[in-house]
């Protein structure tokens, strides 16, 4: 099993920090950009070091860095939206030339770069895998798929591809069966009767349970008839008790503008632009 140094640009520190916890989380020895010990200094007490200070600091972390990249046995270039810095490109350099090899989270376009890139993890649990760890060892985060009745087909297709990655997808069986085209009987009563079908089903105290038990939701926000990326009542519910629960909030697409997108723009929700390759904890 190997060891792994993880190389991005402060933009991303949040994902960067929580990549790093979940890989900690399966065993991984992992070593992690100096962002913690960043946070130590406040503005104001960086605003009164001199400018020599200053790059002295900023070289000691490079070396730093450069040093647990020695000491790693692969490079993790965390390069979301294709974006690396000078920084991490001079610490690619620097793997190439120690002849680290390099993974990264996304394919790199770059001609100067692609060539240097080994393999692509677009999620902890595959870098977890390349690095030698075993799947049982990693600990499934579990994702509650919501989401309108209308895009049932797509939860089912959703909760395959959480599944591929590595990931545990779960969703309502009720939404399953009507996707694969059982109990015609209570899709009918739904359509005729929204509330009562509802009431019925319990659907909403299950909601709740799974969403409590979960690690995180998958808004499933296709276009519903006129309106773009749609949320409905329930599906802002579920947002909601996600949200007081501290439970991560991934949005497939764009909030849709709606009544409530305030509200839902208050709860935070990641944004992954119809792209699953982008859930990280």
């Amino acid at each position: 099993m190997k060891s792994v140094v993880i190389c991005g640009s402060k933009r991303f520190r949040e994902e960067i920090l929580n990549f790093a916890d979940e890989l900690a989380e399966m065993g991984v020895v992992v070593y992690e950009p100096s962002f913690r010990w960043l946070e130590k200094w406040t503005e104001e007490e960086w605003a009164k070091l001199s400018d020599d200070i200053k790059k002295a600091v900023v070289m000691g972390l490079t070396c730093q860095h450069y040093r647990k990249i020695d000491l790693a046995d692969v490079v993790f270039v965390f390069n979301r939206d294709g974006y690396i810095g000078n920084s991490v490109n001079q610490e690619i350099g620097y793997a190439a030339a120690k002849a680290k090899p390099i993974y990264s989270l996304e394919t790199d376009d770059d001609l100067g770069r692609q060539f240097l890139i080994d393999k692509i993890a677009p999620f902890p649990g595959r870098l977890a895998e390349l690095l030698g760890y075993s799947a049982s060892r990693q600990a499934k985060k579990k994702i509650t798929i919501c989401g309108s009745v209308k895009f049932r087909k797509e939860m089912v297709e959703a909760r395959d591809r959480l599944n591929e990655m590595g990931y545990e997808g779960i969703i309502c069986q009720v939404m399953e069966d009507l996707a694969l085209g059982k109990n015609p009987e209570l899709l009918k009563k739904i359509e005729e009767n929204h509330a009562q079908a509802k009431k019925e089903g319990g659907f909403i105290k299950w909601y709740y349970n799974s969403i409590v038990q979960s690690d995180a939701i998958l808004v499933l926000n296709y276009d519903k008839g006129d309106i773009k990326n749609y949320i409905g009542g329930n599906t802002l519910m579920e947002m909601a008790f996600a949200h007081v629960h501290d439970k991560r909030i991934f949005l497939l697409n764009p909030a849709p503008e709606i009544g409530y997108r305030d509200e839902i723009i208050a709860m935070d929700p990641i944004i992954l632009n119809n792209d699953l390759s982008k859930i990280s904890f």
